[in-house]
């Protein structure tokens, strides 16, 4: 279950607040499906994969941002 709703916080990370929790989630499904068979390791994978992205984006953007400023 956490894996699924770490998959669409992390979808979400244009809105910037999510990506943590989609990541700390993502994480955490991966960890519950390490050892069980379960289905909800690609959505955990993909949240993890999306929440770097969208970090990696934000914090590009926030540099630009800056270097603008300057």
């Amino acid at each position: 279950m956490s894996a699924i709703v770490g998959f669409v916080l992390s979808g979400l990370g244009f809105l910037l607040i999510t990506v943590p929790f989609g990541l700390w989630l993502g994480y955490r499904g991966l960890r519950e499906t390490q050892n069980d068979v379960r289905q909800g390791r690609p959505f955990a994978t993909w949240a993890v994969y999306l929440g770097w992205a969208w970090l990696v984006f934000w914090v590009l953007a926030l540099i630009s941002y800056l270097w603008i400023l300057l």
